[in-house]
């Protein structure tokens, strides 16, 4: 409950996932996405893909019902929350950061000692975890 307190796209999350499976009427989805709005920032950048999602999941359950006018009411509720993306290229990680051509083949000494370590053996010293390359 506490990392729901912290992170409110988890309960986001939770209400994208009852709403895959529900029938609910127009009134019950607004109240949902007035939740949601009161959850998320649509200031942060950092909410926009979870925004965009839980509309999406919104209008897609709309539709179970045959209520094509969802998007209409969404706007009027929070025009600020809808269609928002996230930068596509926020969670690209930069060549440089893993530079295929520097990087060196994993080798079956270095898997053992980890497996050593890992199995709690006394026998492995920190100095041989630094030199594995």
């Amino acid at each position: 409950m506490a990392q729901g307190l912290e992170q409110s796209t988890y309960f986001v999350d939770g209400l994208i996932g009852f709403l895959k499976k529900a029938q609910l009427k127009e009134s019950e989805l607004l109240s949902i996405w007035a939740i949601g709005m009161g959850l998320l920032d649509w200031r942060s950048g950092d909410n926009h893909a979870a925004i965009h999602s839980f509309q999406r999941a919104i209008e897609l359950c709309a539709e179970k019902t045959a209520n094509n006018s969802i998007f209409d009411k969404l706007r009027e509720y929070g025009a600020a929350y809808i269609d928002l993306v996230s930068y596509p290229i926020k969670y690209i990680i930069p060549d440089r950061w893993c530079n295929a051509k520097e990087a060196e083949p994993i080798n079956d000494v270095s898997i053992e000692v980890v497996k050593r370590y890992l199995i709690n053996d006394d026998s492995v010293n920190q100095s041989e975890l630094i030199g594995i390359r």
